[in-house]
Formats: C-alpha cells, structure tokens, sequence
C-alpha cells in the first residue's frame, strides 16, 4: 500500500508516494547529503559492502554527479564510503541498462515478467553474471525493490 506524502524543501512543496521501503535515521541522513548537495532527488539508497547505493530520478544523474564527478567526489570523501549512483527509469529494460552502466555491448528485452539480457561476446557474459553470480544476483535484488514481479536472466548464446 502507498501512502501520499508532503513535505517542503527551499519553500516549494513536494508530493511523494511512499511505498514500504524503510528508511533508519542514518540512511536518510545520506539522502538529505546528497539532495543538499547536489539538488538531485533520491528515490532509493542503501549500503552494500561498504558501497553506498543511491537511485535518483530521471534526469537527475547529471546534477548528482557533478562536473567531472566533483559532487560525487566531495561526498564520498565526506561521509566515508564509496558511492555509486544509478538513474531510475519506469522502463525495466531502461532501468536494467543502468544498473550494468558501464557495460555495454548487450541487448536487454521483456518478456512477461522476466528481463532478458543477451550477449555474444564471452567476455562480457562473465562481467554480466559477476564472480559467483554476485553481479547477476545484486542487479535482481536492486530490480525487485523497484519492480516487485521481474527477474533478469542472462542468455549467453556463444558460439
């Protein structure tokens, strides 16, 4: 269940829908850090080993990052942690694109409730899937905070 949500910042109002994600004080002294900062609105943050992962909106990733990453930069030197930021998108493929930024040579379609990813170079299948399947399994848990019923597989067709 959503609840509608108010609240003010720099005299202008904002409506939020709030979905049952729970934040604890330390984590929502990270978003305020980085709104603060850089005027980027967060949707989502968490910590995962020592990194800290914030999703902000679409459209957002410039202002969060910085010119040459100077935000990020200064942030992270601040609070401590390493930081990774990932754009959100309504879109699952959009989105799944995003959470592998870096990579990129790699084709990403919806099925019914699962995210297909396929990919012909070896390579850049191992990178997709992680050692052990760390990356594969990160990317899903991220993917399932947002998008509750979808999966991502990997097709790693290589001849």
């Amino acid at each position: 269940m959503r609840k509608l949500l108010w609240y003010a910042k720099d005299r202008t109002l904002y409506l939020l829908l709030v979905s049952k994600m729970k934040f604890d004080k330390q984590l929502i002294g990270y978003i305020t850090a980085l709104e603060s900062s850089t005027s980027a609105r967060v949707k989502d943050c968490f910590l995962r080993d020592g990194t800290l992962v914030y999703i902000v909106y679409t459209g957002d990733l410039g202002k969060a990052l910085g010119k040459s990453g100077l935000n990020i930069r200064k942030l992270s030197f601040r609070l401590g942690h390493r930081l990774r930021i990932i754009e959100f998108n309504e879109d699952p493929c959009i989105f799944v694109r995003n959470l592998f930024y870096p990579l990129t040579g790699f084709d990403v379609n919806s099925r019914d409730n699962i995210i297909a990813i396929s990919t012909q170079d070896r390579i850049l299948l191992g990178k997709l899937y992680g050692r052990s399947k760390a990356t594969l399994k990160e990317a899903n848990e991220i993917l399932k905070r947002h998008f509750k019923d979808l999966e991502i597989v990997v097709d790693g067709s290589v001849v």
